[in-house]
Formats: structure tokens, sequence, C-alpha cells
């Protein structure tokens, strides 16, 4: 006896609701419209520069980001709440002012990954480099025991790097020098200051080393007659 037509169909319509179902419940399982996401925000991030030609320089501070990332914690977005790092590529540009896009580490190509601002400006200069002899200048003249002019200094010449507005206003690299301090034979780490003609710190350049070492020499000791 042959069966209705709509029975034969049966089977088929309920592996056919089967697998819906377990679809469903799958998506739902992964990605819930109707559940409330979560978000990590990280205000205020310090971006990084990567890929600067040696002979450039930035002028001024890099403004920082707010990262936020949505549902942290799944689909590798924000796992293990680790900080996000984001920087900026500087690869291949010259002096100037330009654009560029703030990037991080493992998260571009997600939706759930927000920068503001997604650009920074950033301006490039060629970077000055010149030389200057390291300048002692006292604070104590604790001068009885030992001559100031026998103190030894390492190294005796640094190099102070800038912007050449900058390298320009810059008359002296000194170390201020508190000699009561110091003893014999002894270094002492001294941190230099690049200075202006009025004695003002020039604060927007890099010198290198950025300390000095100072030592009185031992004293000298007589050699008996023979």
């Amino acid at each position: 006896m042959r069966e209705p037509a709509g029975l034969s169909r049966l089977p088929r319509l309920a592996v056919a609701l089967g697998m819906s179902l377990l679809f469903w419940l799958y998506v739902s399982s992964i990605s819930d419209p109707t559940q409330p996401q979560t978000r990590t925000i990280h205000p205020k991030v310090p971006v990084a520069v990567r890929n600067i030609n040696q002979d450039l320089l930035i002028v001024g501070e890099l403004p920082s980001v707010d990262v936020q990332i949505a549902n942290a914690g799944q689909n590798g977005a924000g796992r293990d709440n680790v900080a996000p790092e984001p920087y900026v590529d500087l690869k291949n540009l010259g002096p100037g002012t330009t654009t560029v896009p703030v990037r991080i580490e493992n998260l571009e190509n997600t939706n759930a990954l927000v920068i503001q601002p997604p650009q920074i400006t950033v301006r490039l200069e060629e970077a000055q480099r010149t030389a200057f002899p390291v300048k002692l200048r006292y604070i104590a003249a604790n001068t009885q025991s030992f001559d100031p002019a026998d103190l030894r200094l390492s190294p005796n010449e640094v190099i102070v790097t800038g912007p050449q507005r900058s390298v320009n206003r810059v008359v002296e690299v000194r170390a201020n020098v508190d000699l009561g301090s110091l003893s014999p034979d002894v270094a002492q780490a001294e941190k230099l200051l690049a200075v202006d003609r009025a004695g003002k710190t020039v604060d927007d350049v890099n010198i290198e080393p950025a300390e000095v070492l100072v030592r009185i020499p031992p004293p000298a000791t007589s050699t008996p007659t023979p």
C-alpha cells in the first residue's frame, strides 16, 4: 500500500528542523545579540613609534589615545585583559608634517576595536648633532683639600641631538658639582644640562651620554729619600 506523499516527507522535515535548531544554538553560543556586550576601555594609552629614520626626530610629544575593545575576553579580542600597545609606523617618511593611522598589534582586523583618535599628526625634522665639551659648575667652594682644576671627567665631550633651532640655542653643556660630596679616587655620576646664553636649560634636546663621571685623583704620596 502506497503511503501518502505528505507522510513520506516527515522524516526529512524532522532532520532539517533538527539541524536548523542545532545551528541556531551554535550561533547563539558564540554571539548572542540579546546578551549585553562587555567593553574594556583603556584611557590615555601612550603611542609608540616604529621604523623612524635614524636621521629624523619627532618634534613635540605624541598624543595619547583611548582604546576600547568590545566583548573583551571573547574571540581573542582583549584576551587575558592584556593592555593594548598602540603604535604608529613611520617607515619611508621624510621631514614634514603628516597624519598617520594608529595601529595595535594583533587587533588590527577586528570590528571589536575602537581607537580615539584613529589617526594622529606627526611632525618630523632632521636631527642636528653637535659635540660640546663638558664644563663643571661648582655649587660648594670646598677647595681646601684639593684644587678643582685637578678633577677628572669621563667623558670630556658629549653629543647634543635635537631640532636645529634647539641645538643652536645651546652654548654650554655642564654638570653642577657639589665639591663637598666628592671623595678622593671615587667616581661620582653627575647629570648633564644643556643651557643657553641666559643660563636656562634647553629641554628639547638629548645629551649622549646623559651623565658624566667626576673623580678627585688620589692624593699624591711623597717618595722617601733614600
